[in-house]
């Protein structure tokens, strides 16, 4: 039996929703899920009438290119005109009403946009007190350059049972202690890992990336060294560590415009929260 959809007005915003709660559009969604939506979308529909019922709505328009450009964005993501269509009429929309919705919510948004611009600008001695308030945000800890080799285990294939697979690591074991700077060369050759395309370089690696067992060892190995045969639950590894990075301190110069448009963003957002509550009443 097929579950009644929610109003038109609101079925855009129901599949939208959908698609981010549930990763499926309306059609199929079962009733309760269908139910939980519907309850969901009323309330944003609602949010926006008041929005749209505010003083600020009448200077900010939305155009036709506006318009236009956002439907667009969505017919892309289809392979031609007939597909899309049919999508729209299988969650119970078309063209007419997907405009209709798209011009309130891009209406709603850009007069969010607009209230939000009347803030306070940052200042300087905002952005030393911020920096000065989270400075652990700002300590980067030691890093370390790193290539792998790695044979899997996998009993579905001979020569990756855990016994195969320890004999096959232990023969590169031997062949790198002959020979550590065949490194990359031998990782390239022989890792079963998709690192191995680019000689087994695992980049800069911060500490707790790796699995534990592997990140312990690379941490306490000497730069230009190469650990012994590790095991994780993907099989079994060689590690180098190619170069240490120290620990080192963010200065503020770096992160000044990022913190400058972090304190931005958080005053916007809470001019827009204060705004919308001064709209509905509601603390």
């Amino acid at each position: 039996m097929s579950v009644a959809l929610p109003a038109p007005e609101l079925r855009y915003l129901a599949l939208q929703t959908a698609l981010e709660v549930h990763g499926r559009d309306l059609a199929a969604l079962n009733e309760d899920e269908m139910e939980e939506i519907t309850e969901n979308v009323k309330l944003q529909y609602q949010l926006h009438s008041f929005i749209l019922g505010s003083p600020q709505a009448a200077s900010t328009l939305i155009s036709e290119a506006q318009l236009e450009s956002s439907v667009n964005s969505i017919r892309e993501r289809y392979p031609n005109q007939e597909e899309f269509i049919n999508d729209l009429a299988r969650n119970g929309l078309n063209i007419d009403l997907l405009k209709a919705s798209l011009r309130r919510i891009l209406h709603a948004d850009n007069i969010l946009v607009t209230v939000g611009q009347d803030i306070e600008p940052v200042t300087d001695a905002d952005i030393r007190a911020f920096y000065a308030k989270y400075q652990d945000r700002f300590n980067m800890p030691e890093t370390r350059s790193a290539r792998q080799i790695l044979i899997t285990i996998n009993d579905d294939y001979a020569e990756n049972t855990r016994e195969q697979a320890q004999k096959r690591i232990e023969a590169v074991a031997q062949e790198l202690a002959a020979s550590p700077e065949q490194f990359a060369t031998l990782a390239q050759r022989h890792s079963e890992c998709p690192t191995a395309a680019e000689q087994g370089k695992l980049g800069r690696v911060p500490p707790g990336k790796l699995y534990p067992e592997l990140d312990k060892v690379l941490f306490e190995l000497e730069e230009g060294n190469i650990s012994e045969v590790l095991e994780s639950e993907l099989g079994f590894h060689l590690l180098l560590c190619e170069q240490i990075h120290p620990a080192e301190k963010v200065t503020l110069e770096q992160v000044r415009d990022k913190i400058e448009q972090s304190l931005t963003q958080q005053r916007s957002k809470q001019l827009q929260a204060q705004w919308i509550r001064s709209l509905t009443g509601q603390t």
